[in-house]
């Protein structure tokens, strides 16, 4: 759990070819997570290129990339996942509690993280480191010499190296405890020994590698078989009976892992947070590293993109990588989308030499459900994959006047906002549920632009209407609509003046409740045409509200009678 295990990628390499199968597990680049993932220490950060090894603490991941830096993801409460700015050819890693500890190619230890108890304090004339663990709350670190240092919380006498401890070829550090690995094959335990995880089982021998969880011990010996001592509350002292060939093993919180010759990985003990259960179609695996309630495991290649999350409609890189450059005539990686609406070249070649090669990979914009997806390379019977998501884009329409006289002169605008700028021109259509409102067939939003503007056509309607203008992408999908209210064109009529004399003239006048938007002929009735006379129709102008029509009177004549 606590120290990061020796990497025996030279051994597995050969073996590769083994493994050939479809996986059902999507691996996020090289390294692939499972178990806990409270505070996504199983989620591994994207961009993170050829990684060497890896390391698991309690809540937190560590990874080494062969550029000698270090990559930290998890629960950060205490700093342990801020790697200092600068560090630099790093050679080894390892993640404690809630600390992290980078060993240097000049044999110096650089920790972060939680300091409570002195554990990021190395000692001052340490003199030259060659491993370093880490334990719950304390250091143990392997010096050039042979000989072990440590340092932090010591409640339990984990700091307490046992005088004459030396010819030491490996430490770890367990929760409150420590081991150390003789040259001789031999293991030496000190510190917390409540659940006898520090008594040694008697005899045991022909040692090669130690991992200490965090009330377990454990040793891989060179025949390939596995060691358990301390607490088995949880199981984690059972050995799965007929293990063997194993190559390297870890030791997690109250859980086991080994990796096996052939590259099968096997867990038992805990399985809470599904720690213990081995995923489906694990690609063939090179180290492994126990967490708490989490595992990772390096692969020799995999594949991945420069975001995890990805707007729908733009174009990002991916890259597939090979642990180990492969030689003359390079390697050739076949790839493929899991959606359609993704698309990926049919190979990409990774040249001699080379650890990486990119290629891209073009999205089509989408406002609805594709979500979590992935991408896969396969190369020398390996499928590799990445799991990413796409971000769907949004769409809002709004109306800058909701309610007016249809026909009239009003322009209300219609404004199409989008969740996230397109990195190419989108086409749109419109759609309107009323021939009163008429609308261009499709709008285009630029590319590099959120927004687009346009103006329905609207007609004189009889009664209130309610009309819904909808905007669907090229597939008929919905992605925005609103409503545009439209009221009916009224008008009062008034003569001017009211009262005339007999065979003298007149004028209607008529007042529209808005200007119209187009000449408007007004058909008129006369009620008695011996008495008036109007035309059948006048028209009111376009833009205007108002107009006149002639109005002529006949004569009234009227009988005296002289009294």
């Amino acid at each position: 759990m606590f120290s990061r295990s020796l990497s025996f990628r030279s051994l597995l390499l050969p073996l590769l070819s083994l493994a050939a199968f479809a996986p059902s597990f999507a691996s996020a680049q090289q390294i692939a997570a499972w178990g806990s993932n409270d505070f996504g220490q199983s989620t591994v950060p994207s961009g993170m290129g050829v990684v060497t090894t890896m390391a698991a603490g309690t809540q937190h991941g560590l990874a080494l990339k062969a550029n000698g830096t270090v990559r930290a993801w998890g629960r950060n409460s205490e700093g342990q996942c801020d790697v200092p700015a600068g560090l630099i050819e790093v050679v080894r890693i390892a993640a404690g509690g809630y600390f992290s500890f980078a060993l240097k190619s000049n044999n110096t230890a650089v920790g972060w993280g939680d300091n409570t108890y002195g554990q990021l304090d190395v000692p001052t004339g340490i003199g030259s480191i060659s491993r370093i663990g880490a334990g719950f709350y304390h250091t143990v670190a392997l010096k050039s010499d042979g000989s072990v240092a440590a340092w932090g919380r010591n409640t339990e006498g984990q700091c307490n190296v046992p005088a004459g401890l030396t010819n030491v070829t490996g430490v770890s550090g367990g929760g409150l405890y420590s081991l150390a690995l003789k040259a001789n094959g031999t293991v030496v335990a000190w510190g917390d020994n409540t659940y006898g995880q520090t008594s040694v089982p008697a005899g045991l021998n022909g040692v090669v590698q130690i991992s200490a969880g965090t009330f377990h011990a454990s040793a891989l010996k060179s025949d390939g078989t596995v060691v358990v001592w301390g607490n088995n509350e949880d199981g984690q002292g059972n050995v799965p009976a007929g293990l063997n060939n194993v190559f390297t093993l870890g030791a997690g919180g109250a859980h086991m892992l080994a990796l096996q010759l052939g590259n099968a990985v096997v867990a038992w003990g805990n399985n809470d947070m599904g720690q213990g259960t081995v995923p489906t179609g694990l690609p063939p695996t090179v180290d492994i590293s126990a967490g708490d309630q989490f595992n990772l495991a390096l692969l020799p290649g995999g594949v991945e993109l420069d975001r995890k999350l990805v707007n729908s409609g733009d174009i990002v890189t991916g890259t597939v990588i090979l642990a180990d450059a492969p030689g003359a005539g390079g390697a050739t990686f076949t790839l493929a989308a899991e959606d359609p609406s993704i698309h990926v070249p049919a190979t990409v070649f990774v040249p001699a030499g080379a650890n990486t090669a990119t290629f891209p990979v073009t999205t089509d914009l989408s406002f609805h459900g594709i979500g979590t997806t992935h991408i896969y390379a396969s190369q020398g019977g390996i499928t590799y994959s990445t799991e990413f998501k796409m971000i769907d884009e949004t769409a809002s329409l709004a109306i800058s006047q909701s309610s007016f006289v249809g026909g009239s002169t009003s322009k209300p605008a219609l404004t199409l906002s989008l969740g996230y700028v397109p990195a190419s021109d989108l086409k749109l259509k419109l759609e309107s549920d009323n021939a009163a409102v008429t609308l261009p067939a499709t709008i285009t939003v630029p590319a590099g632009q959120s927004s687009v503007r346009f103006f329905p056509a609207h007609a004189i309607v009889p009664t209130t209407l309610a009309v819904q203008v909808t905007v669907r992408d090229m597939g008929g999908f919905s992605v925005a609509s609103n409503t545009l209210n439209l009221r009916p064109l009224t008008a009062t009529l008034t003569f001017v003046p009211t009262e005339v004399i007999g065979g003298m003239p007149s004028r209607g006048f008529v007042q529209l409740n808005a200007a119209v938007s187009g000449p408007l002929t007004i058909p008129l009735t006369n009620g008695d045409a011996t008495k008036l006379g109007i035309p059948a129709s006048f028209q009111i102008g376009k833009g205007d509200r108002a107009g006149y029509f002639p109005v002529s009177t006949a004569l009234i004549t009227c009988r005296w009678r002289r009294p």
